[in-house]
């Protein structure tokens, strides 16, 4: 039997400080969700090095002024469209599985880049014109 190797203090207050940086808190266990766990003590060493590295990824890349309002005018639509509110933190499940959805994105709002929230802004406008977001 394999023995998996658990995470360690350092690793998790480097993801705590990069939720903090990143302003993605409140994805936290969609985050954790990823992987099976409810909490970031429950995770092997190997797969929190992998979401660091997911994380410092989007940190060197993260949010330029273009980024930033793509993301609102996302949140924007999926709350005319009633899946997005911001007093409900459950609601962060809805909008990644959306996102998530090959005919939208295929990739969580974090994770995309200008052009991509672009697209997909463009994607669920037309699914919100023909009323057909809840098919999905």
């Amino acid at each position: 039997m394999i023995e998996m190797e658990m995470v360690s203090q350092a690793q998790i207050k480097q993801f705590y400080v990069l939720l903090g940086k990143l302003k993605l808190k409140e994805q936290k266990e969609s985050l954790l969700s990823g992987y099976n766990v409810k909490s970031s003590k429950d995770m092997t060493a190997a797969d929190m090095k992998q979401l660091l590295g997911r994380l410092l990824k989007m940190q060197e890349t993260e949010t330029t002024s273009g980024l930033r309002k793509q993301r609102s005018i996302m949140l924007a639509l999926l709350t005319d469209v009633g899946i997005y509110n911001s007093s409900d933190k459950d609601s962060w499940s809805a909008v990644n599985a959306l996102m998530l959805n090959p005919r939208i994105s295929g990739k969580v709002m974090y994770e995309m880049d200008e052009a991509g929230l672009k697209d997909a802004i463009l994607r669920v406008r037309a699914m919100k014109s023909k009323q057909s977001i809840g098919q999905l």
